[in-house]
């Protein structure tokens, strides 16, 4: 029920595509985005090898006209590289991009994220980044913008999208952050933290706001329990939530 219908629409032709053509005993993952440009579809798991299984999928893909389709990170038809507007910039898409579940429901999260952030606010840091839901709004704003995430091919969307947009302001970090939290000096230089973390919450990334984090820290969880606990550290550090 809450699938776009270009979603809907490619999976009969993708289970045709893929009739007699799964060796995986565990089938096969498929994750697929709706691209502003068309539909982005990434296969993971046993295919019968040949040159049967490559051009049946192939053929499918330019037929649906679907902008990419890849098996295993291996590109089996590319018509141009996904991409997803954000505001005035533009983000290439990289294999298996993790977005928000639906476009309204990114519209209302960085709706909220910005009006808790000052206006006045120079420099934000934008935590758990992903590919810039958050960070590419900020800096169309006018805010410098530091942004950190663990996953390389995210951060390479995000420059790549500042540097077409024109955002000087914004710097891109790939950096582990639940290994090595932002901390100290460069958590006191900023005006407001945004943070975002996966499932499993920022722990040691709360700790280090706590002790050193700006005065407005804008939270986002998916996971209410390691929310709760992460809120608690800020709270017990002197923070009112």
């Amino acid at each position: 029920m809450v699938l776009r219908p270009a979603l809907v629409e490619a999976l009969p032709l993708l289970r045709g595509a893929l009739d007699g053509m799964i060796e995986d005993r565990e089938g096969l993952r498929l994750h697929i985005i709706e691209a502003d440009n068309g539909l982005d579809i990434a296969l993971s798991g046993g295919l019968k090898p040949g040159f049967e299984t490559q051009v049946r999928l192939a053929q499918t893909a330019e037929a649906a006209g679907w902008a990419r389709l890849t098996h295993d990170e291996r590109p089996v038809a590319v018509r141009e590289q996904p991409w997803l507007g954000l505001g005035q910039a533009s983000v290439p898409l990289p294999q298996r991009a993790f977005l928000q579940p639906s476009e309204d429901g990114q519209a209302i999260l960085q709706t909220l994220v910005l009006a808790a952030i000052p206006d006045e606010v120079g420099l934000v840091l934008d935590l758990y980044s992903g590919h810039s839901t958050f960070a590419l709004p900020l800096a169309e704003r006018g805010h410098r913008v530091a942004a950190y995430e663990g996953a390389a091919p995210a951060i390479s969307a995000l420059e790549a999208a500042a540097r077409e947009a024109g955002f000087s302001g914004l710097t891109a970090t790939t950096r582990d952050l639940n290994a090595w939290p932002v901390s100290g000096a460069a958590l006191r230089d900023a005006g407001a933290v945004v943070i975002d973390p996966p499932r499993a919450g920022a722990k040691a990334q709360c700790e280090a706001l706590a002790q050193d984090g700006p005065s407005t820290i804008v939270a986002v969880s998916c996971n209410p329990s390691t929310f709760a606990r992460d809120a608690r550290i800020l709270r017990d550090g002197g923070y009112d939530l």
